[in-house]
This record gives structure tokens, sequence and C-alpha cells, in this order.
């Protein structure tokens, strides 16, 4: 058995005599159980799973839809199909690569908005713009070359009294200011829907499509 020594059992009785024993209070344990309840639904202690990205979801459906198709080819005598399967998922894993790099890239590329960049370089001329888009176009970017393009068009047109640059008119502006000359008009929203098209739309342009553009923009310039 246990040892007790006199003092111990002092101490026991003298605990005895001071503290009574426990009594259960049910009204007692219900607020208890009350405040601790109203403390857990705090914010603090809420715990939300966190849920997945669009991404994520597709990439889940596809493997869920790939995993069916894979079982119900366990039979014997369709290594072909399977091994079809399994490739397929590998060009999808690829593509969903692709795609997250190119959405993750685009989150750290900022886009520029040409008319802001003119008005920052106010030196900027329109056979400056023109220049420098023969320079962009000769090393293959075309979309940045199409972007000095559209700024040498507005830019000859400013330099020729024509209408007004200013970096904070929109191009249906600049498309009313020449209403009354229906053929610059004609022309100059060739430039601006293709502009737009491919700078804001980041629409492909091969070096034939910016061939044309660049013609248009050498007629728009003739004629101002």
């Amino acid at each position: 058995g246990w040892l007790v020594s006199p003092a111990g059992a002092n101490l026991t009785r003298q605990n005895g005599s001071t503290w009574p024993a426990p009594t259960y209070d049910p009204d007692s344990a219900q607020a208890a159980r009350q405040l601790l309840d109203e403390i857990l639904s705090r914010p603090g202690y809420q715990w939300t799973d966190a849920q997945p990205g669009p991404l994520a979801r597709l990439w889940e459906q596809f493997l869920n839809f790939l995993f069916r198709q894979l079982s119900g080819l366990s039979a014997p005598g369709s290594p072909i199909l399977t091994y079809a399967l399994t490739l397929l998922g590998i060009i999808a894993l690829l593509i969903v690569l692709a795609y997250a790099a190119r959405s993750l890239l685009g989150n750290f590329t900022t886009t520029i908005d040409p008319q802001t960049e003119a008005s920052d370089t106010p030196d900027l001329t329109a056979s400056a713009a023109a220049r420098q888009a023969e320079t962009l176009s000769q090393g293959g970017d075309y979309r940045t070359a199409v972007r000095y393009l559209y700024l040498a068009s507005l830019l000859t047109l400013d330099e020729r009294g024509i209408l007004r640059y200013d970096r904070t008119r929109t191009n249906r502006e600049y498309l009313r200011t020449v209403d009354n000359q229906p053929e610059l008009a004609a022309r100059l929203r060739q430039v601006v829907e293709v502009f737009d098209q491919v700078w804001y739309g980041y629409q492909p342009l091969d070096e034939a499509a910016y061939a044309r553009y660049a013609a248009q923009v050498a007629r728009l310039r003739q004629q101002g």
C-alpha cells in the first residue's frame, strides 16, 4: 500500500477541514457551457477550409474523369487505350502548367499606356515614333511596334494642327475631332481599331499583318 508520512496525513486533514467537497451545480455548468460556446463562435476561433481556385477545380475534374476512364480499361487487351489516355493526361498537364505560368507572368507584366509614355517623353515626335516602330518590328516585337505606329499617327495629326494630342483624350474623342474629314476619319478609325485589338486585346500579329498596318499608318500620315 501507499505510505503516508505524518506530515502528509496532517495536510490532508487540514485540506478536508478547509475546502468542502466540490458539488455539481447544473446552473453554473450550463452558464459555463454557454460562455464556452460564445467564445468558440468568435471569428478568431473559426476554421474555414481554403477553397480551391478555378484552375485547381478544373484540374481536379479532369483527373477524376481520367481515373474513371482508366478504371474502365482494367480488362486485359486494352493497353493501347490506357497508353493513349495517359498521353492525353500528360498533354493536359503541360497545358495547365503553361496556362498557370502565363497567368503568373501576366501578374508581373504592366501594360504601359502608349499615351502616357508619349506624355512622359515630350520630345517624342511622329518621325521618332515611326523610327522606333521600325526598329521594334525588325526585332520581331510587332505588338510594341504597333503601339509606336499608333503614336506616330496621332503625333502627325497633332503636328499638322488637325487635332490636339492629349493623353486624357480617348480614341473616340480623337475620331470625333476629324468627323468633318470623312476620308481621314475612316483611315484613323482603321488605325485605332487595329491598335486596340493588338495592344489591349492581345490579338496575335505576324509579319504580314504588321506590314499591312504599317501601310495603313503611312497612308494616314501622308494624307494628314
